[in-house]
This record gives C-alpha cells, structure tokens and sequence, in this order.
C-alpha cells in the first residue's frame, strides 16, 4: 500500500516547494493539485513545482479534462515533465465540471474515451488520430520515452465513468472507503474492462479519501466535514441524482444499509455556496453527519485507521490518497500519518 496526498485550493506558489518537500521526505509516493482556475493556482505550474522539490514522489492532476486542456497539449506536458523527473509525471483526467468550469460544458464519455487513447499513443511516440487528423510528437521518439505511454489516472462518480476506467485508464481512483461502495465500483471497472476484452487487474485502484488521525472519529468530524461535503456533493450529482440500471442496486443497498443517507447528500448539494469550494464554514457543512464523514475517510486512532486501511487492501486498493485542503500545518496534519499509519504497509 502506498499513500500519497490531494492538495486542496489554497496551496500557493510559494507554499507548494515545501508540502512537496515535506511530503516526499515523509514517504508519501505521490501529490495530485487542483485544475480549477477560479479557486486554485495554474495546475501545471504546481505540478512542475512539486516535481522541482522532490526526489520520489509522482505528480499529476486531481483532475483535469480533455476540454480545457486538449490531449495533445496534455501528452505534451506530461513527455516534459517525465523527461524533467525520470517519469514522475502522470496525468488525472475525468469529465470535468460545470461548476467548476464557469460557462462551459462537462466532457462526453466519448471525449475522455479517445482523449484517454490518444495521450497513450502519442506520448509513447506512436502515430495517433485526434478528430480525424493523425499526430506524432517526434520528439519523443528521439528519446528513451518512445514507446512507454504517459500514465493516465481517471476519476470520477457515476458508474459510466467509473467504468470507462476499465475499459482504457491504468488507475482509476476511487471515491469513499465503504467496502461494499467499493466493491460496486470494482464491478463497474469489470464491467467496462470485459467490454473491450481486457483484465481489470490490470487496472490499479487508488481510494481518494482524508486520513485524518485523532483520538477519536467523532473529533475528527468538524475538520473533515468541509471535505466529506465535497465528495457527498459529487456522489449526489453524478450517482444519486439521475440513477441507472448501474448504480439502482447500490442506491438501494445504501438505503437499506444507511437510511436517509443520500437524503442527506442532497441536502448538502442544495446548501452549497458557489465559490466556497474546500472551505470550511459554508452552510453545507452543518448537514455533513458522523456516517457521511465514515462513508468518505479514514478518521480516528491508528490503529481504527490501520484496519479500516487493511480492509481496503484486501478489496485490492494498492494506493491512499489523502485530501490536505489546506497547505498550513501540512507537516502537522502528514505526520502522525506517517509516523503512525504508513509504517504498517511497509
């Protein structure tokens, strides 16, 4: 099991250096920054900062889309920031949000699908087709890169893109640490692998989670609730919203096994405020309850943490990645982590 973090908006120029530094001295193995223009800092300059200021840790995004950035741009980056680091560059792609993207539109599944494609292909140095028209970077093929693809990570909610993972992602993260959330997510990465014909071992599985570590999960509650509202937001919409044939079976386990739990992410959804995005404080938080906050992290004692970590090993989770909202006290808050966690999966 490795453990990496998910830096939050207010991570700046200046503080980035010294969390990556911090975090790769730690034994974290890799850092994931925002692509949200409004809220947090140019995606690609943190990353080529974090890069800069560590030796071991791999650095991509937490996520971006084939819209803003199109693929042959993010291949691009991706071959210059592997040629920077001896390959610690890796690109987190997903649908992307309007809510987070003012005035535009979300990317299709077909969009992410031939973007996801494409990056492979032409980061690697391979002729590749992008709407119509074939593309070779050729740099890349004057280098040791040619022929190893850029990694590609996806993230997201609802179980179309969670299954488009298995069909082209090399990881896909994860939302929430319930086992049984878990496993219905698996079945969706099975379900999108088996339709192009390949093993969703091949598939790694990262869980997007908060490790937070107290003397108890119900004193963790009100430092993680501004982060768990984010992420019940995010399941609301994508999952709980407009449910399928997918994702009707785990609606009606999660009523059956945490009743009026969703009612409670709705709640959250319509109490959000725009521009308040990781901040703690805003209206949402008072309906985050002590199940959603268990539903989407790892809170309480070492060892509560150490199991519940164990447990998601044994579901084939291979890496944590730990939201760190604030860059302040991150040394603080990784520590105890660190110090008390990680050494268990070494």
């Amino acid at each position: 099991m490795e453990f990496g973090i998910a830096m939050g908006p207010d991570v700046t120029a200046h503080t980035c250096p010294q969390v990556a530094r911090t975090a790769d001295d730690l034994g974290f193995r890799h850092i994931t920054f925002m692509d949200c223009g409004f809220v947090a800092r140019e995606v690609h300059i943190m990353t080529t900062l974090a890069l800069l200021n560590s030796e071991h840790l791999h650095v991509g995004h937490g996520v971006t889309d084939p819209l803003t950035y199109r693929p042959s741009e993010l291949a691009n980056i991706a071959c210059t920031l592997n040629e920077l680091s001896n390959g610690r560059a890796f690109i987190g792609l997903g649908l992307g949000s309007t809510s987070s993207r003012p005035a535009t539109r979300s990317a299709t599944l077909k969009e992410v699908r031939e973007a996801v494609n494409f990056i492979h292909a032409y980061s690697a140095g391979e002729e590749a087709e992008w709407q119509g028209n074939r593309w070779q970077m050729q740099w890349v093929r004057r280098t040791d890169m040619a022929g190893t693809p850029a990694q590609v990570v996806l993230g997201g909610y609802g179980p179309k893109a969670i299954a488009l993972g298995g069909e082209v992602a090399d990881t896909v993260m994860l939302s929430g640490v319930e086992p049984e959330f878990v496993n219905w997510q698996k079945e969706m990465i099975a379900k999108g692998a088996a339709k192009v014909g390949r093993d969703p071992g091949e598939v790694k599985l990262w869980a997007r989670t908060m490790v937070h570590v107290s003397s108890s999960k119900e004193q963790a509650r009100d430092e993680i609730a501004p982060w768990a509202a984010i992420r019940a937001m995010g399941a609301w919409h994508s999952l709980c919203k407009r449910p399928n044939e997918d994702s009707a079976p785990m609606l009606d386990w999660l009523e059956r096994a945490h009743p009026g739990l969703t009612s409670e992410w709705e709640q959250i959804a319509e109490a959000w405020e725009e521009g308040e995005i990781g901040a703690a404080g805003g209206a949402q938080d008072k309906f985050v309850s002590q199940r959603t906050v268990d539903f989407f992290a790892l809170t309480g004692s070492p060892e509560e943490i150490v199991a519940d970590v164990n447990r998601l090993g044994d579901l084939g989770i291979t890496s944590i990645s730990s939201a760190l909202l604030s860059a302040d006290g991150a040394k603080e808050a990784l520590e105890p982590v660190a110090r008390e966690v990680m050494p268990h999966f070494r």
